[in-house]
């Protein structure tokens, strides 16, 4: 007779990532739980925290979070640099910053090889034409291939963004 034992690791569950989430001042606006899925909904002024949970889903236990945030109004120049920060994150866990807006200046930041002659200084550009360009940042993680210290990462990521904006 043998005896086989699987054992699921996670590394973190639905009420680590609640009290992480209310650390950065983000409040809980739904819990609920139904036929053995879970969904939990925390946010502030502009950012959302969404979790999922479902007994349903193999491997059982596996929760699901996605953070979404928009970022306003940021100078070419931080946006630039922003985009470079988040992008730097791109190893740890799922995570895209994506212009939102006027949709001139979406489309320029899209393919700036369609409109701009090459040399020229997209940002330089749209700073001279005193535009403003915002932002929408989403992470994407799950209890499996990340641990709670890359939702502390990813909410740390937005809280300094939006203090940037602040002091712009």
């Amino acid at each position: 007779m043998k005896i086989l034992a699987k054992r699921n690791s996670f590394n973190f569950d639905v009420n680590d990532v609640e009290n992480v989430a209310e650390k950065y001042g983000l409040h809980t606006k739904y819990n609920h739980e139904a036929e053995g899925t879970r969904i939990v909904i925390a946010s502030n002024e502009r950012i959302s925290l969404k979790l999922i949970q479902s007994k349903l889903e193999k491997p059982s236990g596996l929760v699901h979070v996605v953070l979404n945030a928009k970022i306003p109004g940021l100078p070419p120049r931080k946006y630039e640099e922003n985009k470079k920060l988040v992008d730097s994150f791109k190893s740890k866990f799922d995570v895209s910053f994506v212009p939102e807006g006027d949709f001139n200046i979406v489309k320029l930041l899209e393919h700036p090889e369609y409109y701009l002659k090459n040399g020229t200084d997209l940002f330089n550009q749209l700073g001279k034409m005193d535009r403003k360009i915002g932002a929408s940042i989403s992470a994407r993680l799950n209890n499996r291939k990340n641990d709670l210290e890359d939702v502390n990462q990813s909410l740390r990521l937005v809280d300094r963004l939006e203090r940037e904006i602040v002091s712009s």
